[in-house]
């Protein structure tokens, strides 16, 4: 019984920790992402080795062409270039997610990032858009939109985003012995889970000493 715990607490701090505003909050669609605009977010990084970044897409319901552009940058905006990724915007699909991947920042944790989107070949009719929130869902950070004026835009306070980290073995220990010691078993996204660990544990420490009382 106690394996079993022990497996279970294992299997659940398995899963890759997450960042970003509450999905799938999405109330504003900031577009068209034409050519000389770009729709930024700033954030800081929870953990090490930051290695994703995906974003709500908008299309209008149409086969767009071109090239999406995505920009990691430290700091801000106009911060040093780290990491660009692209993706063929014929392939994305109507408020659907989309992940960037990038080679891991190793250090990213507790450091200030901002990621930009861009579409160079982008034209009214042609282009994509991005899906934010008009509420402070993310307070470490702020949504930049460059070359927008009026409109929807005005409302945007960040961009419906989330972060994903390639995390080592060793990471993952770390981070599980840091919610321990705040009291949190692992960082389970469903509620449940921990009372289901708890019933594990009474279970396994009932049947325990009713055995030690049997051979007694």
């Amino acid at each position: 019984m106690f394996l079993l715990l022990g497996v279970f607490l294992a299997g659940a701090a398995w899963a890759a920790p997450e960042e970003g505003p509450q999905q799938p909050l999405a109330n504003v669609l900031v577009g068209e992402l034409v050519a000389g605009r770009s729709i930024c977010q700033t954030f800081v990084a929870r953990f090490p080795h930051l290695a994703e970044i995906r974003v709500r897409i908008g299309t209008y319901g149409r086969r767009n062409q071109g090239e999406l552009r995505f920009v990691l940058r430290e700091g801000g905006w106009d911060g040093r270039l780290l990491r660009v990724a692209y993706a063929e915007m014929a392939i994305l699909r109507d408020h659907e997610e989309y992940a960037f991947t990038f080679p891991p920042v190793t250090s990213s944790a507790g450091r200030r990032f901002t990621f930009c989107l861009e579409a160079p070949e982008g034209q009214p009719g042609n282009a994509v858009a991005i899906w934010a929130a008009d509420t402070d869902q993310y307070p470490e950070g702020e949504a930049i939109l460059r070359g927008f004026e009026g409109g929807e835009a005005d409302r945007v306070q960040d961009l419906t985003f989330r972060a994903g980290y390639a995390l080592t073995v060793p990471d993952r220990w770390v981070i599980l012995a840091e919610r321990l010691g705040q009291g949190k078993p692992v960082g389970f996204r469903w509620g449940a889970a921990y009372g289901l660990v708890l019933g594990i544990y009474l279970l396994g420490t009932g049947l325990a000493f009713r055995k030690a009382f049997a051979l007694g």
